[in-house]
This record gives structure tokens, sequence and C-alpha cells, in this order.
């Protein structure tokens, strides 16, 4: 079988070339060779440096799960403009929070002000609602009472800051969870968060998961919030640093993925 090749890289890395490393990892999953070529910034960094990372594996694995689909005879329904899902509570991880809101600290004026606003407007809808509160305590909740707080959260149609025309604005630097919904079923279905219809492609390994376990580990935290808590969420998280290649052993072990070790190559 052909070794796939995947090449990922931290913005940290592309900044400063002269004092990054690559790493290379050689993983196995669900039967498939795989060779990571992850280019990151030496020495210690902040967890939330290697965001960029997952949203690598996270669309490698979004890619093995559709071609299994479409191999089956299934074809993807996600399309641009469909923004259904974009009115969900989606999850973000506490390391992603800290992304998000870095990427809005670090946008020019005046669109840094208009997304602010919008997640001003979107915690205003939802507190009037009564959903703002039980969103605020992650680890407080149980099974069913996420699902039911997803089934509020999503009555009172409250859109993704970054959705605009139902696209999203940030796609190339969307969530994981984002990454990981791909479904089969028709895109009408998911106008309702509790239609049985829906049917998702399964994924072989999930990066918001392998994150927000690592999240919650490092932090004694529930490790996720949603994303409409992002600005407010990263205020509270503060960054936590090691070197660059135990945060990647430590991500690859969280995903569950069979690995050889990685090495260290020349500056990127």
């Amino acid at each position: 079988m052909t070794e796939r090749r995947v090449a990922l890289r931290t913005l940290g890395a592309a900044r400063d070339p002269g004092e990054s490393l690559t790493a290379t990892v050689r993983v196995t999953i669900d039967g498939e060779p795989v060779r990571l070529e992850v280019t990151m910034p030496s020495g210690p960094v902040a967890l939330d440096e290697l965001v960029p990372v997952l949203h690598g594996l996270a669309e490698l694995m979004a890619t093995l799960g559709a071609e299994r689909a479409q191999a089956a005879g299934q074809a993807i329904s996600c399309r641009k403009g469909c923004g259904a899902c974009c009115r969900q509570p989606v999850p973000i991880t506490d390391s992603e929070a800290l992304w998000l809101a870095r990427r809005v600290r670090e946008l020019p004026e005046p669109r840094r002000s208009e997304l602010r606003g919008r997640f001003d407007a979107a915690l205003s809808q939802l507190d009037a609602a009564g959903v703002l509160a039980p969103l605020r305590s992650p680890a407080e909740l149980e099974g069913p009472e996420v699902s039911r707080l997803g089934r509020a959260y999503f009555e009172v149609g409250v859109p993704c800051p970054f959705l605009e025309d139902e696209s999203c604005s940030i796609h190339a630097e969307r969530p994981l969870a984002c990454r990981e919904f791909l479904v089969t079923s028709a895109p009408e279905h998911c106008a309702a968060p509790s239609d049985e219809r829906v049917v998702r492609v399964p994924l072989p390994a999930h990066a918001f998961r392998a994150l927000r376990s690592l999240d919650a580990r490092t932090r004694a935290s529930a490790g996720w919030t949603t994303l409409v808590l992002a600005l407010e969420h990263a205020g509270k998280a503060s960054p936590i640093e090691q070197q660059s290649l135990a945060w990647l052993r430590d991500v690859l072990t969280e995903l569950g993925t069979p690995k050889q070790p990685a090495r260290e190559g020349g500056p990127g």
C-alpha cells in the first residue's frame, strides 16, 4: 500500500523559518500508512500555537472518512452556502478559544469591531433566551443535558459570528468540530438538530476529542467551551508551554494512532 504523505505547518514556523524544526512521524490509520511532516517552532511553545497542526490532522481524518464514504457509493452533501450547522453550539477546545481570540485581535479595524459586535449580539440573544448561563458551565453538564441545551440553542437561531451569506468567513481557520462534521444525508435534514435522518460520516479518529482531552488534562478544566464564548473564554484560559515535540507526541497519543517516534529535521 502506498504511503500517504501529509505536510503540516504552524503559523509560528511560517513566520520564523530560522527557528523552526520539522518532525517526521509515521502513523497507521485504519490500516493505511501515513507519513506526517510537521514544521513547528523549535523550543517551548504554547499549546494553542499548534492548533494549525490539529487543523491538518482533522482535515486528514475527514478526507479518509469521505473517501471511504464515496467508495461505498455515498456522496458528501455538505456544500458552501449551507449554513444550517452554523447555528448549533459549536464546541471548541480551550486552545482553540485562545487561537480564535488572537485571530480576532489581529484583524484590522473596522473588521475587528464588527466581529466583536456580532459576538456581543449573539451572547445577548442567548442570555435573553436563558441559554447563556448553562453554556458557561460545560463541566456541570451531562449527556442528556448537553443534548437539551443544544436543541435550545438551535431554537434561538443565533448564527455563528463568522457566518456571512450562509458561508464560513474563516473557512481556512474554522474549528476542529466544523472540519469533522460531514454528512451524506440530505442538507435540509441538518435544519433540525434532533432529526434522526442526519447521517454523519464516520471518521477514523477525532482531532477535537484529542485536543479537548489534552486541554482538560493540562489545564484541569472541562477542556472545552462553545465558539460563541471564544472571546470571553480566552480571557480565562492562560497559555501553557512546553517543547513543541513534546506537544506533538501528546497530541498523537491522545489521537490514539500507533506511531513511530518523531525525529527532528533541519530548520524549516
